[in-house]
């Protein structure tokens, strides 16, 4: 695995008007390099999606082929397996005030050394203060 990728930066690349520069390089690295995300990316990822269905900003089968282009790129999904790995987890989520979900990214990241690619502000301060933030 080559980055940590945060359903931010992938909803950015994949829904047209959420477009950013940062998620068009990370979509770019994405030819290049491998990604993995915690199995919570592919939930917020449908949440994304439901939230833009009902707010009319794109269609259900609009969704569906964006969830094909998502399913087509390298990302590998890392399931945690164990009630013992959440101690990580909930020691990340409380040491830098984030969600349990955010810091299951964070933790990731420590895990593998690898830099983590987000928008999310308060994920971006604390990947940031690991060292571990994908800059360009």
């Amino acid at each position: 695995m080559e980055f940590v990728l945060d359903c931010s930066v992938a909803c950015s690349f994949l829904l047209g008007d959420e477009a950013d520069n940062y998620a068009e390089k990370v979509l770019n690295l994405l030819q290049k390099k491998k990604a993995i995300a915690p199995s919570i990316f592919l939930f917020e990822v449908a949440n994304v999606f439901r939230t833009s269905i009902n707010q009319k900003r794109c269609s259900k089968s609009q969704a569906t082929s964006l969830l094909e282009c998502l399913n087509a790129l390298p990302i590998t999904i890392y399931q945690y397996k164990t009630p013992r790995q959440m101690h990580g987890v909930l020691d990340a989520a409380l040491d830098y005030n984030l969600s349990a979900y955010d810091a299951s990214y964070l933790l990731l990241s420590k895990y593998y050394s690898i830099p983590l690619a987000t928008l999310d502000g308060q994920l971006m301060k604390a990947a940031e203060k690991e060292s571990l933030y994908l800059n360009f």
